[in-house]
Formats: structure tokens, C-alpha cells, sequence
């Protein structure tokens, strides 16, 4: 394993998601967030390999992308709280789901999967700006420090509100030169390192709030 600073801040985040399960009452895609870093970890480390080895990645990474926007949709569906728009993610996460993996098996050249990605983006961008909206449309307060739904959503939103642009970016190069490859990989190490941070104050917050709970 090549313990990069990256790596290093998704082992810490790791350890810290897994207080979910001394803290009862948790919610199941609070549950499920330790074994999505684990498999994000694994994963990334899977693709570092491959590309030392000079052989394709592409595959590992679009199967990756479709679970993680998957996921991310189960959440939205957990923490939004309008009816209809719950009954729609009911649909859309599976169809998401289908569509991805028909694509990834009929595409004629592997590759990255640019239009299910992009579609993902929206989709999760979509569902985050519409969880906002939902939620300073609440008639009482609401003390956001202490949501982990909040932080989550955060971290999702800037995550692939930098990513994307970088990931479109690299899709149009053919043989980009080293010195903008190694800029841009440093660029999403940091956004990678501060989502991950985002991460853990969701689940710090949470072990807090129950903490003082307990103590008055």
C-alpha cells in the first residue's frame, strides 16, 4: 500500500466512521459509510496498481464511480425529506444503476465512461442543491454543526463540484504533458483530503451530540 498523505487522511477518516457502531441509534446509510471508505480505499489503491503496471484501470474505475453514485443517491433518499422527491430517487438509483452497467458492457472501445459520469454528477449535484434548498426551507432552526446529513452533502457537493471539471478537463487530453498530469493529481489529492476530512465531522459531530446527551 503506498501511503501517501491521501491515503493516510482515508485510513484516519476510516477509523473515525467507524464510531458509528458504539453510537446506538444510527441511521443504516451511517451504518454503510465505513464499508463505502473501505471499498474507496481498496479501490484506489487497486487502480495505483494497476497503472504501475502499465495496464488499463478504466473498468475498475467505472464500476467504482457507479457504485459510489448509487450510494450517494440511497443517501439522498434517507436524509430528503419531500415525499415525491423521495418516490423518484425510489427509481432513479436503479435505473442510474442499469444504465451504467449496459454501458460499460456495449461500449465498443474501454474506456473511461464519460457519459454516465457526467450523469452522475448531475444527478448528485442535483440531489445535494435540492437537500439545501429543503433545508433552510425548515420553519425552525436547525443546529447544522451537529448534522451529519449536512456535512455529508458538503462533502459530496465540493467533491465533485472540483473533480468534475478536472475529470472533463483530462478526458479531452490525449498525451497531457507530465508536468499538468502531476498538477492536477495534486489538486485531488487535496480536494480528496479535504472531502475525507468533511467525512469525519460528520461522524465527530454526531459521537458529540450523543455524548452531551448522555451526560446531562
Amino acid at each position: 500500500m503506498d501511503f501517501s498523505i491521501e491515503i493516510i487522511a482515508a485510513l484516519i477518516c476510516l477509523l473515525i466512521t467507524l464510531t458509528v457502531y458504539f453510537v446506538p441509534g444510527a441511521p443504516l446509510y451511517l451504518k454503510l459509510f465505513p464499508i463505502y471508505i473501505a471499498y474507496a480505499i481498496v479501490t484506489q489503491e487497486y487502480l495505483f496498481y494497476l497503472a504501475s503496471h502499465s495496464r488499463t484501470n478504466t473498468l475498475f474505475y467505472n464500476l467504482f464511480s457507479l457504485a459510489e453514485v448509487v450510494y450517494y443517491l440511497f443517501i439522498f433518499h434517507e436524509v430528503i425529506r419531500n415525499r415525491n422527491v423521495k418516490n423518484i430517487l425510489v427509481y432513479i438509483a436503479p435505473a442510474y444503476f442499469i444504465a451504467g452497467i449496459l454501458n460499460i458492457i456495449f461500449q465498443k472501445v474501454a474506456g473511461f465512461n464519460v457519459i454516465i459520469y457526467c450523469l452522475g454528477v448531475f444527478l448528485v449535484v442535483s440531489f445535494c442543491i435540492f437537500y439545501f434548498y429543503e433545508l433552510f426551507q425548515l420553519p425552525q432552526t436547525k443546529k447544522l454543526s451537529q448534522d451529519p446529513a449536512f456535512w455529508l452533502c458538503t462533502a459530496f457537493l465540493f467533491n465533485y463540484c472540483c473533480t468534475f471539471p478536472l475529470n472533463a478537463f483530462v478526458s479531452f487530453l490525449r498525451n497531457p504533458p507530465r508536468f499538468l498530469v502531476i498538477d492536477l493529481d495534486i489538486i485531488r489529492m487535496i480536494v480528496n483530503i479535504f472531502t475525507y476530512s468533511l467525512f469525519s465531522i460528520a461522524f465527530l459531530c454526531r459521537f458529540k451530540t450523543n455524548k452531551s446527551i448522555l451526560s446531562s
